[in-house]
């Protein structure tokens, strides 16, 4: 049996050897679930665009891949979904390409003379766009939420943007009620600004003195003294009479007495039979 060389001009050999090298599997964005009901609102990343052409080749077209991703809940089923979105850039399709501009952030003078495309170009979708303006498909940037609503293409039911969303990551607590929450948590002993009011210190019990001896008892004996004074005054000068005596007797008297209380003054009270613990000593 004869061998058979398939022509260049009927199979480019380099060219297929190229895409085979390109390609990438997930790439034809199979989807074999189920499609999502109208009204259903998906996470995803609008992963692709091409600029391209209308069927009739009257004007351009901006073609825009999203595909469904990082939903949870019912919406996970839907993970990996492609919706297409083609809007042609025509006076009578503004309801389509006015939304979709306005969420990628560009405008129409953008789209005009800041697009960038790839080298190559796809032959189904047309040419491949790197950027647009300041929105670049496929970067962190690019992911959004849409409002899906169905439609059908050759007879089968598809799924068509209603409205495109912002991305929204999980809520976070308001700062405020975080606040809010640390107050109510007991500060640590090393960051807590309030200070501890120290114990008051209980007065320290002075030493107890021994109880002094009534004051007229330690005096006595110079009391006695200056009567034995007076009295050999009087019998020496033998001038004075007994009155006189008497009077110098009353004067020792008088000053052994004031002499007694010379220990009240230092506001010291006087020791009780019992000792002075029952009481403090000021």
């Amino acid at each position: 049996m004869p061998k058979f060389k398939i022509p260049d001009d009927e199979m480019d050999l380099a060219g297929l050897e190229q895409a085979e090298a390109d390609y990438e599997p997930g790439e034809d964005f199979t989807y074999h679930g189920k499609q999502p009901p109208k009204g259903t609102i998906l996470t995803g990343l609008i992963k692709k665009m091409w600029l391209s052409f209308t069927n009739d080749e009257s004007a351009r077209l901006l073609k825009v891949l999203f595909v469904a991703d990082d939903n949870v809940g019912p919406e996970k089923a839907f993970n990996g979904l492609p919706v297409w979105e083609n809007a042609a850039l025509q006076k009578n399709t503004t309801f389509r390409w006015k939304p979709l501009i306005d969420h990628l952030g560009v405008t129409l003078r953008d789209i005009k003379t800041k697009i960038y495309l790839e080298d190559e170009d796809d032959p189904k979708n047309g040419s491949p766009i790197t950027k647009v303006g300041s929105f670049v498909p496929g970067s962190d940037e690019a992911w959004c939420r849409i409002l899906t609503d169905t439609d059908s293409y050759n007879g089968n039911p598809t799924t068509r943007v209603s409205v495109w969303l912002p991305y929204e990551e999980e809520e976070e607590e308001p700062e405020e009620l975080a606040d809010e929450d640390e107050a109510d948590e007991p500060a640590d002993e090393e960051s807590a600004d309030v200070v501890e009011e120290e114990p008051e210190e209980e007065p320290e019990e002075e030493p107890e003195e021994e109880p002094v001896r009534p004051a007229a008892r330690s005096r006595k004996p110079a009391a006695t003294a200056t009567a034995r004074a007076a009295k050999s005054t009087a019998t020496t000068r033998g001038t004075k009479s007994t009155a006189t005596r008497g009077h110098s007797a009353a004067t020792a008297r008088s000053a052994a007495a004031k002499t007694s209380t010379k220990p009240a003054a230092r506001g010291r009270r006087k020791p009780t039979a019992e000792g002075s613990a029952d009481e403090p000593p000021f």
